[in-house]
């Protein structure tokens, strides 16, 4: 009796195997998938605060240009009073 339910314990075992691996399977393609996912949102993320950084990059720069060109203004006035006062003192002396 037992080694006729032998085949059957083996069909059954079989069965039970393909069905185990076929949750495995699907398992492991959703698994993958949420990884997938997962790695787009960051990869989103870290796209939109570069480009976020970036754009604050620019408004710095934008800022320390306008600075620089002030500056470079003030020098120049500065350098122009300096010449009036030297050519008054040569005209007075």
């Amino acid at each position: 009796m037992v080694a006729s339910l032998r085949p059957c314990l083996k069909a059954a075992e079989s069965m039970v195997i393909r069905s185990w691996q076929q949750s495995v399977e699907a398992m492991e393609k959703r698994l993958l998938s949420a990884l997938k996912q997962a790695a787009r949102e960051i990869v989103d993320h870290l796209e939109k605060e570069a480009g976020a950084r970036v754009v604050m990059a620019e408004c710095k720069a934008a800022m320390v240009e306008q600075e620089h060109i002030q500056t470079k203004q003030q020098a120049h006035a500065m350098m122009l009073r300096l010449k009036d006062t030297s050519d008054t003192m040569v005209h007075i002396f």
